[in-house]
């Protein structure tokens, strides 16, 4: 299949970008390279540098696209509180645009990575799929608006859409070639590594959570797990998947 990936430059997506490759597929990555880095797209992928909402660049490239799979989008908690209207138009107007264009080039199968922050405050664990959506921050609030987006264009236009919902993931390619590249890095797991690396120590702040020993627990997913699941979204929408909401995670905390 022809797959346009938005965001392949960024963590996430450009493992999701050598996977899809691997498997055999073309690929072009959309990437307006603000967080994301040039050097992490696979050679193999044609990058396109600009933003998902820019209408002339995505009716150059969606023509003749199979399926989008939608990684951009800023993902900073703590930021998207200091300035919602940042995050409003990067995971919501933008990616919105995206939509009309695909509407209008013939493209109707997304696999978009979404959040388990649509959830909110969890009222049981584990959480699945049928659990209300009540998200607490604006990243969340984002992230769930651009889903009913979707059913929108579901009932509409007829799109499918496979929408992943997950928390933390950590790790990287086994050779070492692609892994986490925040800057600023926010991530617990690899300011914890530089940290031990530079000082011997980490610091955790929090011992009172309702844990067994009173520390954050969170549920980590590897990062080629998730590039994994992606890669089966999109052949599973090729072949004719109607779509749907699918919580991805570990199962265990950490």
């Amino acid at each position: 299949m022809r797959v346009l990936i938005t965001g392949g430059a960024g963590y996430v997506g450009s493992v999701c970008t050598r996977s899809i490759i691997e498997a055999g597929h073309e690929v072009v990555v959309l990437d307006s390279l603000e967080r994301g880095h040039r050097r992490a797209v696979d050679p193999r992928a044609t990058l396109v540098v600009a933003s998902v909402g820019d209408r002339e660049v995505l009716d150059s490239v969606l023509p003749g696209m199979d399926v989008v799979l939608r990684f951009a989008g800023y993902i900073d908690v703590a930021e998207s509180q200091r300035d919602p209207d940042l995050y409003y138009r990067k995971n919501l107007a933008e990616p919105v645009m995206m939509l009309d264009r695909m509407t209008c080039n013939g493209v109707g199968r997304l696999v978009f990575s979404s959040t388990a922050a649509v959830y909110g405050e969890p009222r049981e664990v584990p959480i699945r799929e049928e659990a209300p959506t009540e998200p607490i921050n604006v990243y969340g609030r984002t992230k769930l608006e651009f889903e009913r987006m979707l059913d929108k264009e579901a009932a509409l236009h007829g799109l499918r859409s496979i929408r992943f919902r997950y928390f933390n993931v950590a790790g990287a390619l086994p050779d070492g070639s692609l892994g986490e590249a925040h800057d600023p890095e926010t991530h617990i797991i690899p300011r914890a590594l530089r940290s031990i690396a530079a000082t011997g120590a980490f610091e955790i702040f929090g011992d009172d959570y309702a844990t067994r020993d009173g520390t954050c627990v969170r549920d980590y997913m590897h990062v080629c797990d998730l590039a994994a699941a992606h890669l089966v979204a999109l052949e599973a929408l090729g072949s004719g998947h109607a779509g749907g909401v699918y919580n991805l995670g570990n199962g265990e905390g950490f």
